[in-house]
């Protein structure tokens, strides 16, 4: 997950108990795929698409600290930059 967040930009949004995560054309699924390998596990799965993945959460607290984790991880990628 550290190295997708390295490569590609990725924009948050936010409905009910569904995150949507958009980056570029064609890299959905292999984010989807470092999230679902990832050792994140408030998520009850994800959902790609092209550009676009949904997150799917039971419940607000599950979700609030998924996307905690998860910008922290994202801050700490683009502080130090790019991880080859």
């Amino acid at each position: 997950l550290r190295r997708v967040l390295s490569d590609y930009p990725i924009r948050i949004g936010r409905s009910g108990l569904t995150l949507l995560l958009i980056s570029e054309a064609g890299v959905a699924n292999a984010i989807g795929q470092a999230i679902d390998e990832s050792t994140f596990d408030e998520q009850e799965g994800t959902l790609a698409g092209d550009n676009t993945i949904l997150v799917l959460f039971a419940n607000e607290e599950r979700l609030e600290t998924w996307l905690e984790r998860f910008e922290a991880l994202r801050s700490t990628v683009h502080m130090k930059g790019p991880i080859r």
